[in-house]
């Protein structure tokens, strides 16, 4: 049997995509969506970008996990950091963490952000850590640490 072999042609940027770690990182990314009008968070199974058969031409949606399609002008997106908390729960941009550096020390609550709109292109946390790195790699490497909510579904974890 042979191997699944892909290469992908990016048609905005003009790119193609031919490494296995390239392609294999595109194809690893997981979301999840808030729909706020419902109270309900949803595992993305697909982006919608350009269909004319069901949904208007050029308008994208995002299908859940139980097929249902929404607008993505409807919906906050949320990216999996590739990380887990001590619980092994997957952490995702706008989640509320909470960390101590060891049981002598106080806990602490952060919310996780996607820091690439300001030119810093990774996940960190806010308030943010006095700390030589990364606050999110820092509390992965250093602290113990649990999600115990997102901004949307429990927002009152942050004041």
């Amino acid at each position: 049997m042979t191997s699944l072999k892909l290469r992908l042609w990016d048609k905005s940027r003009k790119i193609m995509y031919i490494s296995p770690d390239e392609i294999e990182h595109l194809m690893r990314l997981k979301l999840r969506a808030w729909l706020e009008d419902y109270g309900v968070m949803v595992r993305v199974g697909a982006i919608i970008l350009n269909s004319g058969v069901f949904l208007d031409p050029g308008v994208p949606h995002i299908m859940d996990q139980h097929n249902d399609i929404y607008l993505l002008s409807e919906v906050e997106l949320m990216q999996s950091t590739g990380l887990f908390d001590k619980n092994g729960v997957e952490i995702y941009g706008g989640d509320v963490l909470c960390y101590r550096e060891g049981e002598l020390y106080n806990w602490n609550v952060g919310q996780v952000r996607w820091m690439g709109e300001g030119g810093y292109p990774a996940f960190d946390v806010y308030p943010y850590i006095d700390c030589d790195s990364n606050g999110l790699s820092y509390i992965m490497a250093c602290c113990e640490c649990e999600v115990i909510g997102n901004v949307y579904e429990n927002p009152e974890l942050l004041k």
